[in-house]
């Protein structure tokens, strides 16, 4: 487990950096960050890599390595589950740390793709949704009834409880919540509980904050 003072010096997104697995030295670039999880995408394809090899990611001019386990793989590019907390990989997680050329991806906090039940409360009103996706800043819901509201709002997540939060904006079935919560809390109460990596093609588009 690496040590969390590393991430100070963690790899950024679309910088280069080498992985290190089962013998092989890889050299690549980071293509996404999220919660506890980092995508590469490598300059030549490895070797078979089985799910679950230790593996490090360095950036070579900070010098920062992250520890983690590879997740999937497909051809040129590996997905890694970071082995430390969700809570302390904040330092990266931010707008600051992330320079893909893809804008989908320039958001203040990397968003995961989900798929949970819950409901949103404001002025007494209760609505049904789903969360589609989530991210240390805020969600994306999709809601049963449409829910003519602006300003502050409860969202309930049966598995994890309420969260605070500020209506950022709707649509007929659809809402955006921005949490109060700052993210070290958000990370704390449903951090390791998401999902640790997402392979590109079950990635969300749709904006999250």
């Amino acid at each position: 487990m690496s040590n969390p003072a590393d991430l100070k010096a963690a790899p950024t997104a679309g910088g280069k950096a080498k992985l290190r697995v089962a013998g092989q030295s890889l050299a690549g670039r980071v293509v996404s960050v999220t919660i506890g999880s980092v995508v590469v995408r490598l300059d030549e394809a490895p070797q078979p890599l089985a799910v679950g090899t230790r593996a490090s990611l360095a950036d070579g001019p900070s010098a920062g390595t992250l520890q983690g386990e590879v997740a999937w793989c497909a051809g040129r590019t590996v997905g890694l589950a970071l082995t430390l907390p969700a809570n302390e990989h904040t330092g990266f997680l931010t707008r600051e740390t992330l320079k893909l050329k893809d804008p989908r991806e320039r958001r203040r906090f990397p968003r995961c793709a989900v798929l949970m039940s819950g409901t949103v409360r404001a002025l007494g009103i209760e609505v049904q949704c789903v969360v589609q996706n989530i991210s240390l800043g805020g969600v994306r819901l999709r809601t049963m009834d449409t829910l003519a509201h602006e300003g502050t709002a409860i969202l309930n997540i049966p598995r994890f409880g309420d969260f605070d939060s500020e209506v950022a904006w709707q649509s007929r079935d659809a809402m955006g919540l921005r949490f109060h919560q700052t993210a070290q809390q958000v990370a704390g109460a449903i951090g390791d509980a998401l999902p640790r990596v997402i392979p590109p093609s079950f990635e969300d588009s749709a904006d999250a904050f």
